[in-house]
């Protein structure tokens, strides 16, 4: 089994550190073993149900639209996809694309602001 190169959690560490690091290190784990993927989907549940999980935030200016995709456990799945979700409204002849990630606790997936 091979890891990414890691720093071991120390104990003088913020929570958010030690966070980050058992998101990591369990989104590396994922790629060698199914029941782990249980694991982080439990993971990413729960950093979403206290707001920390991150979220692709997508604003269309044609149609003038909000979308969310997400959870994800770790900052670093959510930069392997966003490209994919550009693409699909690039697809549906979406204008003024402008996409960020960040941590938040969307109410809804797609708010639709011509309505």
């Amino acid at each position: 089994m091979k890891f990414s190169n890691l720093p071991a959690p120390t104990n003088d560490q913020t929570p958010q550190k030690k966070s980050l690091f058992l998101s990591s290190f369990i989104a590396n784990l994922i790629l060698n073993n199914k029941m782990l993927a249980k694991i982080l989907e439990i993971w990413t549940n729960t950093l979403d149900f206290h707001g920390q999980a991150w979220w692709i935030e997508i604003f269309t200016a044609h149609p003038k639209c909000t979308y969310y995709f997400g959870p994800f456990a770790h900052v670093t799945e959510a930069e392997g996809a966003i490209r994919d979700y550009i693409e699909d409204l690039e697809n549906e002849l979406a204008q003024g694309i402008q996409a960020q990630i960040k941590r938040c606790k969307p109410d809804q997936l797609t708010i639709d602001h011509e309505t």
